[in-house]
């Protein structure tokens, strides 16, 4: 499995979220300078106009990277709920897989999942237990290259 454990697998599209949630205030940070600068290079003083193109261009170009790399996180984390959720399909038990999918896919908390399925807390730490070791046979028997390649363009 590429060295990979079952959680680590599992754990990738809430990596990918937070790589995301960066990437997306990098770019609203970047935004509002970007606005701070267009509105005072409208209020400069003629003959001043290079350096105002310049700082605005820059700006920008920094802008356009960072929409670029929100595009990237947004299909890697889109990635990774693919992948995870593929595997996720194959545990047999029902229960389980729903359990597994609030955990993992709806990133909730065991409380959480657990509650919403009427279920105490204790269950649910017994469930991801199982789901996990669910999650590693899969991966065991399936290999996760072979997952990889079932979805890739």
């Amino acid at each position: 499995m590429d060295g990979m454990t079952a959680k680590e697998f599992l754990l990738q599209p809430a990596r990918a979220r937070v790589r995301l949630e960066m990437a997306l205030l990098r770019r609203d940070t970047l935004k509002s300078l970007t606005e701070r600068v267009t509105q005072t290079f409208g209020i400069q003083t003629p003959g001043v106009h290079t350096q105002n193109y310049s700082a605005m261009e820059d700006a920008v170009i920094r802008l356009t990277e960072a929409e670029e790399m929100v595009e990237k996180k947004m299909k890697e984390l889109a990635e990774a709920e693919l992948e995870v959720g593929m595997v996720l399909a194959m545990i047999p038990d029902k229960t389980l897989n729903e359990y597994m999918v609030k955990r993992y896919l709806e990133n909730q908390s065991i409380r959480k999942a657990s509650e919403e399925m009427n279920f105490t807390k204790g269950w649910g730490e017994k469930k991801q237990r199982k789901g996990i070791e669910a999650v590693q046979r899969i991966l065991d028997e399936k290999g996760y290259a072979s997952i990889r390649k079932v979805y890739a363009p």
